[in-house]
């Protein structure tokens, strides 16, 4: 868990505040929840053709989006569904998103086909 200091302006908009050493404010803080990363039900390395790779978060009401083309995945990247068949060497690049959290880092899992 990570804990940050917050303040919003009049007009609503939420910034962070960077404190210095030993400073503290008098405005609530508010705790930020990190999103849990993502998981593969199937172990990164070689693997039959044809393996179907589940992607999961452990965080509740979570979304998941991913890449296969080697870019990091962000909201705008394949929101995650479905079984994802490796039939060729192939790298998933995944991480998961909640409102009110901050995201995890990006998780990566490279497939070969076992020969």
């Amino acid at each position: 868990m990570v804990v940050k200091q917050f303040k919003s302006d009049r007009s609503g908009r939420v910034t962070e505040i960077e404190l210095v050493s030993g400073e503290v404010l008098n405005d609530p803080a508010i705790i930020v929840k990190n999103v849990a990363p993502v998981n593969s039900d199937t172990p990164a390395g070689a693997v039959a053709s044809g393996t179907k790779v589940t992607l999961s978060c452990a965080t509740e009401g979570a979304v998941i989006f991913y890449t296969t083309d080697g870019s990091d995945p962000d909201m705008e990247s394949s929101r995650y569904s479905s079984k994802i068949t490796i039939s060729a060497d192939k790298t998933i690049k995944a991480v998961a998103y909640k409102d009110g959290c901050l995201a995890a880092p990006v998780e990566t899992f490279e497939y070969t086909i076992a020969s």
